[in-house]
């Protein structure tokens, strides 16, 4: 067999050696510059004599591969894959289309309604039948709002009747919530349903959070929402809690701040997690400019800046982790379920989306969900027609593998690749990802 260099390795230059990485497999190395030249002959002309050892661990983590092999077509074939497997069911859940707070951010047009007993219902069935004619193997159910919490009591329901239905399948359940109403005894109630996935929203510290969350009667909704982390946190159950922060431009001080608060309280805690995201302008109608927007090219920085901020230390294994998730990620088969054939957004209404910035605007719907099955708008259907592969700038990057055409929405409406990650971004990782590990 004979093998050639990866197209998707990237390569950067350090002080005491040479950094790997393979977007395709995940791969990181480092090589000292004692072995580099015996590194960069193989790397050169992997079909000379040379060190096998080295060798099969560069042919193991995808540096080198079959000269045969097209490695376009092979994340291609699984894109397509992915794109229409059958044998899995996403829906996310808009089962409150109301909110208590009214964050300025917000891309999601409130409609002040929660889902009736009778579209879960018809969810359910739809369920039923989507599997008696696909047979699936994996259900997969995000319950998301406005608020899904106001609508708490229907939620277990329907839980309660989908788990009686759906006993021999791969499920994962998930919410995402604001955390205001999450007392410790809901949050039991949605573990006694094998839901024990949920993102809660805390925006920095105090003051941050509560100028941009909070409700008519209580302007301090900080002090709850962390209130309800602790006492959830006394529970000896086994869940995950990922606390998102979307952060603003110029309140460096602000985060840093919550970060240490958050450390203090959760750092021992591994079912908590965290994660940075800016505030950005998303072009919806609802869209408030007049907060500090980051922009694109400052807020990969903050994000690296405030998770090695909370992950270093005791979680120091974590951040390695997290960086190579979050910043030096593996292969995607896609970038977002909406390009997915099975994967649907069902409003509280009934109305279906496949984008969740466009929710709750008809205009943007692909149809309606009744008696158990889908009335399509079949001309509004643009994210199962869009591939990354009839592009071919996407065709050529190196970052396909950890893109695959990143957001299709934002593709669409600009007509500019829309890229999430860059090259310079990837590299100065690579350097702080190495600098970590042998610390």
């Amino acid at each position: 067999m004979t093998y050639k260099t990866s197209r998707y390795n990237i390569y950067k230059k350090v002080d005491d050696g040479l950094l790997i990485y393979n977007t395709y497999s995940g791969a990181f190395v480092h090589i000292s510059n004692e072995i580099l030249n015996k590194i960069k002959k193989v790397l050169n002309n992997p079909n000379i004599s040379g060190d096998l050892d080295i060798k099969k661990i560069f042919m193991e983590n995808k540096f080198l591969v079959d000269k045969n092999i097209n490695e376009l077509e092979r994340i291609k074939e699984d894109y397509y894959k992915e794109k229409f497997n059958e044998k899995r069911l996403t829906l996310m859940l808009l089962v409150s289309e109301s909110c208590n707070f009214s964050c300025p951010y917000c891309y999601i047009n409130k409609k002040n309604i929660n889902m009736s007993r009778e579209i879960y219902n018809l969810i359910l069935k739809f369920i039923s039948n989507t599997d008696r004619k696909n047979n699936l193997k994996e259900i997969r159910i995000s319950f998301f709002g406005g608020e899904p919490l106001l609508n708490h009591n229907l939620n277990i329901l329907f839980l309660k009747e989908l788990n009686k239905k759906i006993t021999d399948k791969t499920k994962t359940f998930s919410m995402a919530t604001n955390g205001y109403l999450l007392t410790k005894e809901r949050f039991s109630e949605y573990l006694d349903n094998e839901l024990k996935n949920f993102q809660v929203t805390i925006d920095g510290n105090r003051e941050t959070h509560n100028s941009l969350r909070y409700t008519p009667t209580d302007k301090d909704t900080f002090k709850t929402i962390f209130n309800n982390l602790i006492s959830i946190k006394q529970l000896d159950r086994e869940f995950n809690i990922t606390i998102r922060v979307n952060f603003m431009d110029g309140e460096d001080e602000k985060y840093i701040e919550f970060i240490n608060k958050f450390k203090k309280e959760f750092k021992d805690d591994e079912r908590f997690i965290i994660y940075f995201r800016p505030i950005m302008n998303y072009k919806t109608t609802k869209f408030n400019n007049n907060i500090g927007l980051c922009l694109k090219k400052d807020a990969e920085d903050k994000r690296l800046i405030y998770t090695k901020k909370f992950y270093n230390g005791k979680r120091k294994k974590e951040l390695l982790t997290k960086l190579n998730f979050d910043f030096l990620p593996v292969k995607k088969n896609y970038w977002c379920e909406a390009c997915l054939k099975n994967y649907y957004i069902i409003g509280a209404d009934g109305m279906i989306y496949k984008c969740n910035i466009e929710i709750g605007d008809k205009k943007y719907s692909i149809g309606k969900i009744t008696e158990g099955k889908i009335i399509y708008n079949f001309d509004k259907i643009y994210f199962e027609d869009f591939s990354p592969y009839d592009n071919e700038e996407c065709r050529r990057c190196i970052m396909l593998p950890i893109c695959q055409g990143g957001c299709v929405r934002s593709s669409r409406d600009s007509n500019i690749k829309n890229c999430p990650y860059t090259l310079k971004g990837i590299e100065e990782t690579m350097e702080y990802y190495h600098k970590i590990s042998i610390e």
